[in-house]
């Protein structure tokens, strides 16, 4: 099977060395170019940038995104906040919290009454 992989921390370059090991072709992109060219000598296809990766990608199966959810959190925070969906934004942010061992949040009177 063909799979890419982007995110190159511990995790994810375990993941790659272990699908490699079992006869797994992986695509590879991360932040360091030194990671990558070590995943690349032991048998996985290296991209030097997103736009690479994305182009090659087409024929994979699938793709991983090995991304802290801090930092898709605010991504995503972001994205919505600009587009004026600061209700939506909130809510999401909310959940990721929750959803990665945080507390539940109460909605505040003011939000309830908007």
């Amino acid at each position: 099977m063909e799979l890419g992989m982007t995110g190159l921390g511990r995790l994810g370059t375990t993941i790659v060395r272990r699908l490699i090991r079992t006869d797994h072709r992986c695509m590879v992109y991360g932040l360091h170019a030194e990671v990558v060219q070590a995943l690349t000598k032991e048998g996985a296809a290296g991209t030097t940038s997103l736009e690479d990766f994305a182009k090659k990608v087409k024929s994979l199966r699938a793709v991983r995104m090995m991304v802290p959810v801090q930092v898709m959190g605010a991504a995503l925070f972001k994205r919505f906040s600009s587009r004026d969906k600061d209700d939506f934004a909130d809510k999401m942010l909310s959940a990721f919290r929750y959803q990665c061992g945080g507390h539940e949040e109460k909605v505040s009177a003011k939000k309830r009454s908007a």
